[in-house]
């Protein structure tokens, strides 16, 4: 083995070690949770959709509730101002399902809250239930998902549950672009870790599913406590647990489905107002930023120089597949056909281009729009 061997082979060993490990561990640890008993409980439950915009959705979430039986005591909806057919579409719905669907007062945005965050605050203090479940409006539930959530709150010590859904894929840029979530998230994110040690660093959520106790909720303040946060899911996991209070993660795939975004602009500015926010300040930026850029772009690409200069064995070809390895496993976990596989680095570049997207309207700019919603910051 000569020098520029030996350099390669520890250059790997660091660059993808820890992902591979974690990757390997989440494909075995990560299963999803299913009952195959419906609970008998009644009313105990009331779903809490923040809604803006969402003509295209809210009916078949709502329809997607209704399916779950008794264990739902009632369905609040907080129009936060749309501007489209959505008040028309709550209004209908209410007018069908009568004393079930209601809908939650809206008011003015007060200032130093984002629209999701109040909504979702405003419903939690609407709600008649002993229990609360946030969905997004572009959710559907699966069959007695609120059953198995119920079940699994009840037979755990867990004041906070989420459950990370499967991530619905139609379109070419979303087969592209949205596996990139998971690839981050899991072979980060050490899963089996976060359900023995309820440190606040391994608090995670995702926003389309969280399940609370809704006395536990007001009692500490819920939304009230991110409520300027555009990570507030994950940021709300990790603030529940400097109370001593427990969260979980689980993999809600035969819970809830959801289809984020439906087109290049809708990633772009979904991931723009939370990529930043989520990593929290420069240094933890330039630091991922720059590794996933050497490590999934400019060191393959070195890798693929040396082979077609013939200048070193197969252990090139061994050193690109280990790059691979964490995305291979996520593929296998969550089911991605083999297209974003083959592309992994257009994918890279793309969320690399959003990254600093993100910290130059986050840091620099100071002002994001979502929702058609345009927020600014003070500079």
């Amino acid at each position: 083995m000569n020098n520029l061997e030996f350099i390669i082979i520890i250059v790997s060993f660091i660059l993808y070690l820890i992902p591979t490990i974690v990757a390997s561990l989440n494909l075995v640890f990560f299963n999803s949770n299913n009952y195959n008993s419906i609970s008998k409980q009644k009313n105990k439950v009331s779903v809490l959709i923040p809604v803006r915009n969402e003509e295209k959705n809210i009916e078949k979430c709502v329809n997607s509730v209704i399916m779950q039986g008794e264990i739902v005591g009632e369905i609040l909806i907080y129009n936060d101002h749309s501007t489209d057919k959505t008040e028309t579409i709550i209004k209908s719905l209410i007018k069908k399902y009568k004393n079930l669907v209601k809908k939650t007062e809206t008011k003015d945005l007060p200032k130093g809250w984002l629209g999701k965050n109040y909504a979702c605050y405003r419903l939690a203090i609407s709600s008649k239930s002993e229990n609360i479940l946030f969905i997004d409006a572009d959710t559907t539930l699966r069959k007695n998902a609120i059953s198995n959530l119920f079940m699994i709150y009840s037979e755990s010590d867990n004041s906070m549950i989420s459950a990370w859904p499967k991530i619905v894929m139609k379109n070419k840029i979303e087969k592209l672009l949205m596996p990139i979530l998971n690839l981050i998230v899991f072979t980060i994110f050490p899963y089996i870790i976060s359900t023995k040690i309820n440190i606040p660093s391994l608090g995670i959520a995702h926003g389309a599913c969280i399940f609370f106790n809704k006395k536990k909720y007001l009692k500490l303040g819920g939304h009230k406590l991110v409520k300027n946060n555009f990570f507030e899911d994950t940021s709300l996991a990790k603030i529940w647990r400097t109370f001593g209070e427990k969260s979980k993660i689980i993999n809600g795939e035969n819970i809830i489905e959801v289809r984020m975004y439906k087109s290049f602009r809708e990633i772009t500015e979904g991931f723009t107002k939370n990529f930043y926010p989520a990593l929290g300040n420069i240094i933890r930026f330039l630091v991922f930023q720059i590794y996933f850029l050497f490590s999934y772009i400019l060191f393959p690409i070195l890798m693929l120089v040396f082979i077609f200069q013939s200048r070193i064995n197969i252990l090139f070809f061994i050193i690109i597949f280990i790059s691979l390895a964490p995305r291979i496993m996520i593929n296998i976990k969550f089911r991605y056909g083999i297209t974003s596989l083959v592309l992994n680095p257009v994918s890279i570049i793309i969320m690399l281009y959003i990254g600093f997207r993100s910290y130059y309207h986050s840091s620099i700019k100071k002002n994001i729009t979502w929702k058609k919603r345009k927020y600014n910051f003070e500079k």
